[in-house]
């Protein structure tokens, strides 16, 4: 079989109505489908026109096809005409054919695909699509589709419209959809049921001529429908929940499914569903699971949160109503310390419950607490489960239940706490039965209620004890504060008539000549100075304990604070003969950043101990550098001695303030047990550690550890001494402003000349307190007199040392006095 004979036998075998025609609109072939339809037998050449065949009002009554004005205006002619000019296929053409039958005009509306075939004769394939024959319309005319016969008529709507197309569609599906485990259904464009398979007239019952998809969907419209229809012509696809009617009338929920299972059959459509009713049934219960749980995390959050009575109250009541769906609900419990029995209730409409919320409490407290303590929870229960869903059968004294509260569904539970009974939440109205599951719910709240009244009652007494705490603090610190005070004012009492007797001791000392009478002077300046040192302690302590102590770091050459420690305890040692080493290793840098005086507390104390507890043998004194990093070091300062030793017991307690070696002969060291508490505070306030090794007989090893030490000595020498000099004492200042002479008028220097000649030079000789007035006044007015800041400076002196009896001080000042005239002699 040759390619031409392929081609023919195709034509005519295809079951689609095809057309071949010339330019010139001569038919020139016709398949088997298009002779059936149009009446042609045979194989017979045809010599017709397009517009004779089918029956055209200008080809039959003009004789010509193509070639008249009115065939400008046809939608055919001019396809066939745009086809073979572009060599190219259209679709979906709509032609309009006017013809004649039985005197009326009707319109012949044809759809149809159009293409070139490229051949000698320069032919056009016509696919007929569809074909709709109309009555043409006139003003008044009011015939119907039956009044008259036209030719074909019946044969071209049969075989050429939609909805025939569309049945014979759905017919080579159908056995295949019959038997669908879902409900399917064909439809039209205007929700037209067409076909139904077994499953969906099972629940819709037999079909109807004219049913609608409306009509069992309930949730869709005419309006909405349109609307999909659109939508899946652009889409080719929709889902969505829906809810269907059987012919019970029962409503059921449905996925419902739509698509067109041929884009080119623009008015059918596949409509399948299935039933959904145990899917939403677990949903509606794990959301309801879901609204639950977090309902209880809502309790408890919020139970946690609030801590009053009346707060937590109004959420358990709430919340009861919430998760059994109720219209009523109550609580009542006794107050856990006043034992008072508290209502809260929640009625539509509102009532007074008062006195039969107690009646009904009363009823279940007497129920429950006449059985044993074990046994109050379940008894509880079985009173629950006699009355829920049933209140007119459950009785309290003459009356039902249902007679107090006008519901016929109640559910209650007991309030308890560790099998304590402490109330009742009673909920009531539900629209139906409440089951065993809203009473465990109820249940649990009532659980978490009475743990938050536990909750409260407990934060109640916590509240309290803090209270009664913080008072106690309070009264704690101001009498510390006030025995910090007491400290410092009666040491500084004790300190300054001491200051006058130790003063005293060296001018008496320059005065006597007897040698028994300077040993009895030496010891009372020696037992001053030790009472005087225990009351600095006592001192140090409070300004410790105050917070007092500022760290002020400066410059200090370590092996200077060496040799100068040294000589302070240089006395003590050659009176008891004790060996006295001290060294600094190779990395100490020249100046390091510290607190020079309270880094001298740290050694003068521990120094101060190993001179006495050691009676012979050696003291050490060692300080290391480590290797700087980022000119800072680590200074280790080690004090090391061949004294008593201190017991293992004792080395943890010795830090602490007040506290001394146990069996320690204190007649013989004496001391207030402050001095390495203090060493240890100091420490701690310069971030820094300190430990001890000691054994008993042999001696004792104390470590302090200070980190981060700032290394100065990459300065300049001439910055160094700048700042030592701004840093010096305040007594250098006053030197130096007191060798500043030159500001002396010579009428002040005439005055103070003549005030040496009276009681200035007694007084300069012998000092005497009582003359302290004379002389500070007299200072004091000349200083006024002639504007001198020095002379009012040693007024102000003067007075310090009188009202401290402080007799050192008034000989410097004295001595400054001396100076200041010598100079401007």
């Amino acid at each position: 079989m040759n390619r031409d004979t392929l081609g023919e036998e195709l034509f005519s075998t295809l079951d689609q109505p095809l057309i071949l025609v010339s330019g010139s609109h001569i038919i020139v072939n016709i398949n088997s489908r298009a002779r059936s339809i149009f009446g042609f037998k045979g194989s017979e050449d045809f010599n017709l026109t397009l517009g004779e065949m089918l029956h055209c009002n200008n080809a039959l009554n003009i004789g010509a096809c193509g070639t008249t004005k009115h065939c400008h205006q046809c939608q055919i002619n001019h396809v066939i005409t745009k086809v073979l000019r572009a060599n190219k296929a259209v679709h979906n053409q709509l032609g309009v054919v006017c013809i004649t039958s039985n005197s009326e005009e009707w319109k012949w509306q044809i759809t149809f695909n159009a293409y070139p075939v490229n051949n000698e004769k320069k032919t056009v394939l016509l696919a007929l699509k569809s074909a709709d024959i109309k009555k043409a319309k006139k003003e008044g005319d009011k015939k119907t589709d039956s009044d008259s016969q036209l030719p074909y008529n019946d044969i071209v709507i049969r075989d050429l419209s939609k909805e025939q197309r569309i049945k014979e569609q759905a017919g080579l599906h159908r056995s295949a959809l019959e038997y669908a485990p879902s409900k399917f259904y064909y439809l039209n464009s205007d929700g037209l049921i067409l076909y139904a398979n077994r499953n969906a007239r099972r629940d819709s019952g037999p079909l109807s001529a004219n049913q609608l998809i409306f009509d069992i969907n309930t949730t869709i419209d005419s309006e909405w429908w349109h609307t999909i229809v659109e939508f899946v012509k652009e889409e080719e696809y929709i889902s969505f929940e829906a809810t269907h009617k059987n012919n019970e009338g029962k409503l059921f929920p449905v996925m419902v499914h739509i698509f067109m299972p041929d884009s080119n059959l623009d008015n059918l459509f596949c409509y399948y569903c299935h039933d959904i009713t145990n899917r939403k049934e677990i949903e509606e219960k794990l959301l309801k699971e879901s609204r639950y749980n977090q309902t209880l995390a809502e309790i408890s959050r919020e139970l946690t949160v609030h801590s009053k009575h009346y707060s937590v109250e109004l959420l358990v009541r709430q919340y009861a109503m919430q998760i059994t769906d109720s219209l009523f609900s109550f609580l009542a419990y006794r107050h856990p310390v006043t034992k008072e029995l508290i209502t809260t209730v929640y009625a539509d409409p509102l009532g007074d419950y008062d006195d039969k919320i107690k009646q009904i409490e009363a009823f279940f407290q007497n129920g429950v607490n006449q059985h044993d303590e074990n046994d109050k929870e379940d008894i509880q229960t079985g009173i629950s489960d006699i009355l829920i869903n049933d209140s007119s059968s459950f009785y309290i004294g003459a009356n039902s239940i249902n007679h107090l509260i006008p519901f016929q569904r109640i559910a209650t539970t007991g309030v308890f706490f560790d099998g304590t009974y402490k109330g009742l939440l009673l909920v009531a109205g539900k629209s139906s039965d409440y089951s065993a599951e809203d009473h465990d719910r109820l249940k649990n709240l009532a659980n978490l209620f009475a743990l938050a009244i536990n909750r409260i009652q407990e934060n109640n007494k916590l509240s309290e004890t803090v209270d009664k705490l913080e008072t106690a603090i309070g009264e704690a610190i101001a009498a510390n504060k006030a025995k910090s005070a007491f400290l410092a004012r009666i040491s500084h009492e004790i300190r300054t008539p001491l200051n006058a007797i130790i003063g005293f001791t060296d001018v008496l000392n320059g005065i006597v000549n007897d040698s028994i009478q300077k040993d009895y002077l030496a010891s009372i300046k020696k037992s001053g100075q030790n009472l005087l040192g225990l009351i600095n302690d006592i001192l140090d302590f409070s300004k410790i304990e105050a917070g007092k102590i500022v760290l002020r770091p400066r410059p200090i050459n370590m092996r200077q604070v060496i040799v100068e420690t040294q000589k302070m305890f240089l006395p003590s040692l050659q009176e008891k003969k004790l060996t006295f080493t001290a060294s600094v290793n190779e990395e100490m840098p020249e100046l390091i950043m510290l607190d020079d005086l309270q880094l001298r507390q740290i050694l003068v104390n521990l120094i101060g101990n190993a001179v006495k507890f050691t009676e012979k043998g050696s003291i050490e004194l060692y300080i290391e550098a480590s290797p700087p990093i980022q000119d800072k070091t680590d200074l280790t300062i080690r004090v090391s001695d061949t004294g008593i030793g201190i017991k293992p017991e004792s080395q943890k307690l010795i830090f602490e303030d007040f506290t001394q070696q146990e069996d320690q002969d204190n007649r013989r060291y004496g001391g207030t047990g402050l001095g390495l508490g203090i060493v240890k505070s100091i420490v701690g306030l310069m971030d820094g550690d300190i430990n001890v090794e000691s054994t008993p007989g042999k001696g004792s090893i104390f470590t302090v550890t200070l980190k981060n030490c700032q290394i100065t000595n990459y300065l300049k020498e001439e910055k160094l001494k700048a700042e030592i000099q701004e840093l010096d004492t305040i007594e250098i200042k006053k030197e130096k402003e007191i060798t500043n002479a030159a500001y002396i008028s010579n009428e002040c220097l005439e005055d103070i000349q003549n005030l040496f000649s009276g009681p200035w030079e007694a007084f300069r000789l012998r000092p005497s307190f009582k003359d302290v007035p004379q002389i500070s006044n007299a200072l004091d007015h000349l200083a006024q007199k002639h504007d001198n800041h020095t002379l009012r400076q040693f007024a102000i002196e003067i007075k310090d040392s009188a009202s401290t009896f402080d007799v050192e001080n008034l000989h410097k000042t004295i001595a400054k006095m001396e100076q200041y005239l010598n100079l401007r002699s």
